[in-house]
């Protein structure tokens, strides 16, 4: 990983760069079909705390992964060493995994060249967000915490990257990307009251800082004295972020695999659903908003999506044998 200066602005792999990578990458390949995936990330971040921040960073890393297949047998290698020889190891050493791999019943062909759409989320803005910026957006926060007498903290972080898939057969697809999430607590001085306030979006100005951090203050103020609440059966309405940190574990369920296979408990998933449906309502103008998602529902959906993205035979993962070269 590359520790990049916080003085300038982030860093990806453009189409340019993902396409010699990948084109550099194939030229070593003697695999009947070959596949290579480029994952580039810049993450940046500030934390906050005692209305105050304490820690800010930033780092750079791009991964490219080489699938070989020779017949009905396949293997893989991941490098982040992008130089002529870290990229011939990584192609030598799928190869090498792939021979020795059992033949794969399911395992499909590689693509022809195919047409993609623009992908659409990506900003400007939080691409060039700095330190500077992230600076004046927890001061939003912070600031008026303080003058009320509360406390804040929080952490802020703004994500771009890349990613590009390619392979022997002449496709070529390239796809940009950026998140952004920013989340507070509040507390009273005395500890008896506390709130939280978050959004997450591809678009930071999108997020208004001074908007959550005023949510989060009138729940710490509204909860101080809180009472404690007895087992029951209780009517609730949910906030749209914790509607989705339960719907996410619905979506994590949802395997065609499995339910095909009846190898888990998603073949029931449709029973469980309609109980669910029975029991909870939700407001669909809220939750689906993309701000609405929690950060962590956020990584496993970017996480998912380039999942998805680099596999173009999904049947052919699971019998793929894996290797580092580092």
């Amino acid at each position: 990983m590359t520790i990049r200066s916080l003085l300038t602005t982030a860093r990806y792999l453009s189409r340019e760069e993902c396409e010699a990578i990948t084109k550099k990458a194939l030229t070593f390949s003697h695999a009947d079909e070959a596949r290579v995936l480029v994952s580039s990330t810049n993450i940046s971040n500030t934390r906050f705390a005692v209305n105050q921040i304490s820690t800010g960073g930033d780092a750079f890393d791009s991964v490219v992964t080489v699938i070989s297949k020779f017949g009905k047998r396949s293997g893989s290698a991941a490098t982040n060493q992008l130089d002529d020889a870290g990229l011939r190891a990584a192609v030598e050493m799928s190869e090498r995994v792939a021979k020795l791999s059992p033949e794969d019943p399911e395992g499909m062909p590689e693509l022809d060249p195919q047409t993609y759409r623009q992908g659409v989320n990506w900003s400007d803005a939080t691409a060039s967000l700095d330190p500077a910026a992230r600076a004046d957006a927890v001061k939003r926060i912070t600031e008026p915490a303080k003058a009320a007498g509360l406390v804040s903290t929080g952490f802020m972080e703004a994500i771009t990257s890349a990613q590009a898939i390619a392979n022997n057969k002449g496709l070529f697809a390239y796809n940009r990307s950026t998140a952004s999430v920013l989340t507070t607590t509040v507390r009273t001085s005395d500890g008896t009251g506390s709130g939280w306030a978050g959004a997450t979006h591809h678009d930071w100005t999108k997020i208004d800082p001074s908007t959550l951090g005023a949510r989060a203050t009138d729940k710490a103020r509204r909860s101080v004295n809180a009472v404690a609440v007895e087992p029951g059966r209780y009517t609730v309405v949910f906030e749209p972020t914790a509607a989705g940190n339960l719907v996410q574990f619905i979506g994590r369920a949802l395997s065609a695999r499995s339910a095909d296979e009846q190898t888990a408990h998603t073949s029931s998933l449709p029973v469980r659903l309609a109980r669910l449906r029975d029991r909870v309502t939700m407001n669909a103008s809220s939750c689906a908003r993309p701000s609405c998602r929690s950060r962590a529902m956020r990584r496993r959906s970017s996480a998912t999506a380039a999942a998805a993205r680099s596999r173009q035979a999904p049947r052919t993962s699971r019998a793929t044998p894996a290797s580092s070269v580092r």
